[in-house]
């Protein structure tokens, strides 16, 4: 497991080499889904999200982990994507999903 600094660090780099190909990357990192396994939280029996790559993930209470989760879900609606009922999503965060 890398440090939180040391993942800043390659996330930084990254940024700067992927910088307008619209690779998604953890929310709080921002180390690309190249470089970090990101974790998937299923919310329904269709719908799951990751706005969090596994190490943020494990770093985090599921308190700390709704805002990133928020953040992804108001990206949705503004993208259009079909709607998934907030309070489904925060309850699937606070169960540690």
């Amino acid at each position: 497991m890398s440090t939180f600094e040391e993942r800043l660090k390659l996330a930084n780099e990254n940024l700067r080499s992927n910088a307008g190909t619209g690779i998604g990357c953890c929310e709080r990192c921002t180390i690309t889904w190249h470089d970090a396994k990101y974790h998937s939280t299923s919310i329904n029996s269709n719908s799951g999200m990751f706005p969090l790559c596994e190490e943020c993930w494990q770093e985090l209470s599921p308190a700390e982990r709704v805002p990133f989760y928020g953040a992804l879900w108001a990206a949705w609606h503004q993208w259009g994507k079909p709607d998934i009922a907030w309070l489904d999503i925060e309850d699937a965060v606070m169960k540690g999903g």
